[in-house]
C-alpha cells in the first residue's frame, strides 16, 4: 500500500496542482517486501514551487531507499514520481547539483541513479567527464571509442536487440546472458582481472551505470592513471571485437601489457614531437643572450659567370650594429663554397676586431653541418674547412648556428646592395 501526501500539499499533488512556496511537505509510504512486512519512508523537504514543465521531465531510472542496514528497497509508481519531483526541486539549488544521495532522516538515504541529473536545469553534470576524455594524451581513436562507450552508443548487443537484432544477446567472453555496456567494461571477469593487473586505484562507488562510474574515477584519478584507464577500456572493447569477428581472444595479461605499452610509446613520440617543435629555429632574427654577439652571414652566386658575393654583419643583444662586411669572389664553383667563404671571412673579421663570445649564424644547414664535423679530409672544400676550424679556435667562445632564410634577411639585402 502506498500513501502519498499529507495535508493540503498532499491533496494538491493528488489533484495535479503545485504545492505552495516554502511549505513543508511530508511524504510517507509503505512498500511490501519479503523480509520486512512494511518499510516506512518519511521525506521532509523544504521545497518551493514545482517547475511548470515538471511533467515533461524524465523520471530517474531507479530510486531506492537505503536503510541503516544497507538494504535497498526499490520504489515505483506514484511514490517514485513524487520523490522525483522533490529531488528535481533540490537539483535546482547550487549546493545540490552534483549530489546523488539525500539523507531522509533516521539514518536513511535516497539514492538517485540514471539520466535524471542530466535532465535538470543545472546544466550538464558530465561536462567534467567529457573534458577529461578529450583532453587525455591518448590516440584519437581511443578517445572516440571511450567517448562512445561512456555515451552508451557502442554496438552492444543490448542496443542491437532494440533494432531488430535476433541473434543471441549473451556476452561472448563469459556466460552473461545479456551483453550490456556496464558488464563489458566493469563486471565481466576479464575487465575485473585487467583492472587488477594494471593496479588501478579505483574508487569504490554505489552500483551505477558505466557513465557515472567513469565520472567518479575521473574526479579522483590523476592524468596518468586516467589515461591508463582509458587505454584499458579501449583494449577491452578491441578484445571483444576480436572474439566477435575472428573468434580469437587475448589473455588478460596480454591485454594489459599491449595497451599500456602502446600508451608509453605514444607518449614518447609525443614528447619527441614537442622537443622537435621547440628546437625549430625562429622565423625571425633573434638576439643573442646578454653579453653575447651574433654575426649573420649570407652569399649570392651567379653560376653562369662563376661569380659569388658574400656579406655579413655583427649585432649586440639589443640589436645594435657593431660591424659588417661585403666582398665578391671570382672563379667559385658552387653556392656552398661561397657560403663557406662567407663564414671564413666573418671569422677573419672577428679576429681583426678581437671579438669573442659570439654566434655565427647562417641559413645554409649543409655548410653548418660540414663546419661542425671533425672529419673533412675527403670534402671537396677541405682547405676552406681547415681555415674555418683554425680560425674558430682563435676566437673565444665561438658557436655555429643555423637560421632559416627569413631570419637572415639583413645579410641577404646587404649582398643585394653590393651587386647593385
Amino acid at each position: 500500500m502506498q500513501q502519498l501526501g499529507s495535508g493540503r500539499d498532499g491533496a494538491a499533488e493528488h489533484a495535479g496542482r503545485r504545492p505552495g512556496v516554502g511549505r513543508t511537505c511530508l511524504q510517507s509510504a509503505e512498500v511490501a517486501g519479503d523480509e520486512v512486512a512494511a518499510l516506512h519512508v518519511r521525506l521532509q523537504l523544504q521545497v518551493g514551487s514545482l517547475p511548470r514543465n515538471l511533467q515533461h521531465r524524465p523520471a530517474p531510472t531507479s530510486i531506492a531507499v537505503q536503510t541503516r542496514l544497507g538494504s535497498l528497497r526499490p520504489l515505483s509508481g506514484k511514490l517514485r514520481a513524487a520523490v522525483a519531483a522533490w529531488i528535481s526541486l533540490l537539483c535546482r539549488r547550487p549546493h545540490f547539483r552534483k549530489r546523488s544521495q539525500w539523507k531522509v532522516g533516521d539514518g536513511a538515504k535516497i539514492e538517485v541513479t540514471g539520466n535524471f541529473l542530466a535532465s535538470t536545469s543545472s546544466g550538464d553534470p558530465y561536462l567534467f567527464l567529457w573534458k577529461k576524455i578529450w583532453n587525455a594524451r591518448v590516440p584519437g581513436r581511443v578517445k572516440f571509442c571511450v567517448w562512445r562507450a561512456v555515451k552508451n552508443i557502442l554496438p552492444i548487443r543490448e542496443h542491437l536487440s532494440h533494432k531488430g537484432y535476433t541473434s543471441p544477446g549473451n556476452y561472448l567472453l563469459c556466460q552473461e546472458v545479456c551483453e550490456t555496456n556496464t558488464h563489458v567494461f566493469r563486471h565481466c571477469l576479464v575487465a575485473k582481472e585487467a583492472l587488477r593487473i594494471a593496479a588501478m586505484p579505483l574508487q569504490s562507488s554505489m552500483p551505477c551505470h558505466f557513465k557515472d562510474w567513469m565520472l567518479t574515477q575521473g574526479k579522483h584519478f590523476d592524468n596518468g592513471n586516467w589515461e591508463r584507464l582509458i587505454m584499458l577500456v579501449w583494449a577491452l572493447w578491441k578484445n571483444r571485437n576480436k572474439k566477435l569477428w575472428n573468434d580469437t581472444t587475448q589473455t588478460t595479461q596480454a591485454i594489459v601489457v599491449g595497451s599500456l605499452t602502446w600508451y608509453q610509446k605514444f607518449l614518447q613520440v609525443q614528447q619527441m614531437q614537442i622537443q622537435s617543435q621547440s628546437a625549430k629555429p625562429s622565423k625571425y632574427w633573434t638576439p643573442p643572450p646578454t653579453q653575447k654577439l651574433k654575426i649573420n652571414v649570407d652569399r649570392a652566386f651567379l653560376p653562369s659567370k662563376h661569380i659569388g658575393g658574400i656579406g655579413g654583419f655583427i649585432r649586440r643583444d639589443d640589436g645594435s650594429f657593431v660591424a659588417g662586411f661585403s666582398q665578391s669572389f671570382q672563379y667559385v664553383s658552387s653556392p656552398k663554397q661561397v657560403k663557406l667563404l662567407a663564414i671564413r671571412t666573418g671569422i677573419d673579421l672577428l679576429l681583426q676586431l678581437r671579438l669573442g663570445n659570439i654566434y655565427v649564424e647562417s641559413d645554409c644547414q649543409l655548410a653548418i653541418q660540414e663546419v661542425g664535423a671533425n672529419d673533412f679530409e675527403l670534402n671537396e672544400n677541405t682547405n676552406l674547412l681547415a681555415d674555418i676550424h683554425h680560425g674558430s679556435k682563435l676566437v673565444k667562445d665561438l658557436s655555429f648556428l643555423f637560421a632559416p632564410r627569413t631570419a637572415n634577411i639583413v645579410a641577404h639585402r646587404l649582398i643585394s646592395c653590393f651587386w647593385l
